[in-house]
């Protein structure tokens, strides 16, 4: 672009350019997103997750140091989608709770990092839910395989199976209202659950193995 508009008889240092995009996003662009930050702290359902991130040249840090960003995410609650996300340097129980510290909601959805245990009990009313696809990741990670394809049989193979029927049920209620939500789970949703439950209780894994952890994690969380 410093070339192209120098082709054209305007001569404007990238540095310059930089500095436009600096005071863009900071003057412009972080109010929107603080407005929206504020505005999703009031919906009554959140999504958190958090993952890792390499930073280059931070002060004070090592470029292998592994720091966090974490995402927030509003449910399908027929209100505009917000998405957020927000960097720290640690993964550490204190960050979910300043994250999350003016939450106003009711419903906290997200694996099962002991970190978000600090949040349930910051807002002593908040009902922590676990994630399905965290679950289901767990069932799919035991499930043993041979020249990359799975081995038929495996109990894991089970597990997945069933928490697709769920998934298979969520996938038509994308544009139902909640109250349409409801009844349908309540209708298809609740046998699944039960063949779940069931199904995970005769479960007897060895212990270490992958689907232990998959099984511990089920009834843990």
């Amino acid at each position: 672009q410093e070339r192209d508009w120098e082709q054209l008889g305007l001569k404007i240092s990238r540095a310059t350019m930089a500095n436009w995009t600096i005071y863009t996003g900071i003057n412009l662009f972080l109010p929107v997103v603080d407005r929206l930050w504020e505005l999703l702290m009031k919906r009554d359902l959140l999504h958190c997750d958090e993952t890792r991130v390499q930073v280059l040249h931070e002060d004070g840090r090592k470029a292998t140091t592994q720091s966090y960003m974490w995402l927030a995410c509003s449910g399908n609650d027929g209100l505009p989608k917000i998405i957020y996300y927000r960097y720290t340097p640690t993964r550490a129980g204190a960050n979910a709770v300043k994250l999350l510290a003016d939450f106003e909601g009711t419903y906290l959805i997200c694996d099962g990092y002991q970190g978000y245990n600090a949040v349930v009990k910051f807002h002593k009313d908040l009902i922590r839910c676990g994630c399905w696809a965290h679950l289901r990741r767990k069932f799919t990670d035991a499930i043993p395989t041979k020249d990359g394809k799975e081995i038929p049989g495996s109990p894991a193979i089970e597990g997945r199976n069933l928490i697709d029927k769920l998934f298979l049920v969520e996938s038509i209620l994308s544009d139902k209202s909640p109250e349409e939500r409801t009844r349908i789970r309540k209708e298809l949703e609740v046998p699944i659950l039960n063949s779940f439950w069931e199904w995970l209780d005769k479960q007897k894994p060895v212990s270490g193995s992958r689907f232990a952890a998959a099984v511990n994690y089920a009834k843990n969380q």
